[in-house]
């Protein structure tokens, strides 16, 4: 049997990605409103990614092992970060809905190979604890250059040793 997270410290993760987030873009001068963001590897759930869609970005995550819907953990994580972030209207979407439809993309296919994303398609790319996970890093490098726009920026975070 595994073990379900427990709520509010997923809740807590989830704010804690999105500040840092946004901070990042913040100290470049650079707006959610319009951006269009891939994040690789999410993770378990996609509350800071839906985050970024009520700050007005197109959000897409891929992942070879997306994390699919679980009716016993997602609408209970993404009620508790609603609770604390106040008016949400895509998370509010995705727990009325029960998935991610119309909020944000997903893409369940590895970093090193994603067809089904057009070329130019991301003005930032996002990835926390991924890239030392990936099979082929020169195979991820020619992709993620391939999907971004030029000009785009990376922010690629390792895992703490």
């Amino acid at each position: 049997m595994s073990e379900r997270p427990d709520i509010a410290a997923a809740a807590a993760y989830a704010l804690q990605v999105i500040g840092v987030y946004d901070s990042y873009l913040s100290e470049r001068g650079i707006s959610w409103a319009g951006a269009s963001i891939l994040e690789l590897g999410p993770g378990r759930d996609f509350a800071p990614q839906i985050l970024m869609v009520d700050r007005g970005a197109t959000v897409t995550v891929a992942d070879r092992f997306l994390a699919t819907w679980d009716p016993a953990y997602h609408p209970a994580l993404y009620r508790e970060v609603r609770a604390q972030v106040g008016a949400s209207p895509a998370l509010d979407r995705v727990i009325e809905q029960g998935g991610y439809d119309g909020v944000i993309t997903t893409v369940g296919e590895p970093a090193e190979s994603m067809p089904s994303i057009a070329d130019g398609s991301f003005d930032i790319v996002f990835s926390n604890a991924v890239l030392e996970h990936v099979y082929d890093i020169r195979a991820v490098a020619r992709e993620l250059r391939r999907v971004s726009k030029p000009g785009a920026i990376h922010s690629h975070a390792g895992r703490d040793p």
